[in-house]
């Protein structure tokens, strides 16, 4: 049996399965509100297309329906990889998971 000395720290194993959070010096703080102005632009324009596919009738055939399914499993993926780069969902392991975990079942069902 091994003495509880020879045994490596458990949090330091587990810390390694987090993603750090990008720290970028005070000049590349553009670099930053650039990347939210994409989010929101894309979760903006895909918020309209789903608008307009409910509203019109017209569009509720077979192939303007499955662009609806991949747009709203597209809109939460990008909803949910939004809400990631908060401070409070990267520092924590089991948030950090977690959202992982939506973002990659968003993406898998759009694509299927």
């Amino acid at each position: 049996m091994t003495d509880m000395t020879d045994m490596t720290d458990m949090t330091d194993m587990y810390t390694s399965d987090m993603i750090s959070y990008c720290r970028y010096s005070d000049n590349y703080s553009w670099l930053h509100a650039i990347s939210h102005l994409g989010f929101l632009l894309s979760l903006i324009l895909l918020g309209i297309f789903i608008i307009i596919f409910m509203r019109y009738k017209q569009l509720w055939d077979m192939f303007h329906f499955l662009r609806f399914n991949a747009g709203i499993c597209y809109f939460f993926a990008l909803l949910f990889m939004f809400i990631s780069q908060a401070h409070s969902i990267r520092e924590d392991r089991h948030n950090n998971i977690a959202f992982s975990a939506l973002q990659q079942i968003t993406f898998q069902v759009g694509v299927t």
